[in-house]
C-alpha cells in the first residue's frame, strides 16, 4: 500500500524512511548509483593488487560483497543504474511499509508475485 501523497507517487518524495526521510527518489537514485560506481572501481584497484596485499584485498572485497551482493550477485561489473534502481525500488518499499525488513523477503515477495514463465515462451525485447 503506497503511502505517499497522490503528488509525491513513484518518482516523489520518501516520507518515512529514517535515512532518506524528505529525499527526493530520484537524488538518492543519484547517491547510490555514485556510490556504486565508486566501489566497482576500489574493487577492481584492489583485485589488480591483490598479490601484494591479500589481506588487504580479502577485507575489501568481502565488505563490499556484504553491502552490494544482495543487491546483485555481479554488482562488481553491473550497470551502477540497474542495481541502483533495485536498491531504491527496495528503500521506497521500505518506506511505503514503514518497516525495515531485510532484502530477502522484498526479494521473495516479488518473486512469489511474478507469474511462472512456461517452458518455450518468448520474451519481448527489453528496454
Amino acid at each position: 500500500m503506497d503511502r505517499r501523497p497522490e503528488s509525491e507517487a513513484p518518482g516523489g518524495t520518501f516520507v518515512w524512511h529514517p535515512l532518506y526521510r524528505g529525499r527526493s527518489t530520484a537524488g538518492v537514485f543519484a547517491e547510490i548509483r555514485a556510490e556504486l560506481a565508486r566501489d566497482q572501481r576500489a574493487y577492481a584497484l584492489a583485485m589488480e593488487g591483490a598479490d601484494e596485499h591479500e589481506q588487504d584485498t580479502l577485507a575489501a572485497a568481502v565488505k563490499l560483497d556484504r553491502k552490494w551482493g544482495p543487491f546483485d550477485l555481479d554488482w562488481a561489473t553491473a550497470d551502477p543504474a540497474e542495481v541502483a534502481q533495485r536498491v531504491v525500488a527496495f528503500e521506497q518499499a521500505r518506506d511505503d511499509a514503514q518497516e525495515l525488513f531485510p532484502y530477502r523477503s522484498y526479494r521473495d515477495r516479488i518473486t512469489q508475485a511474478q507469474p511462472a514463465v512456461r517452458e518455450g515462451a518468448t520474451f519481448p525485447a527489453m528496454r
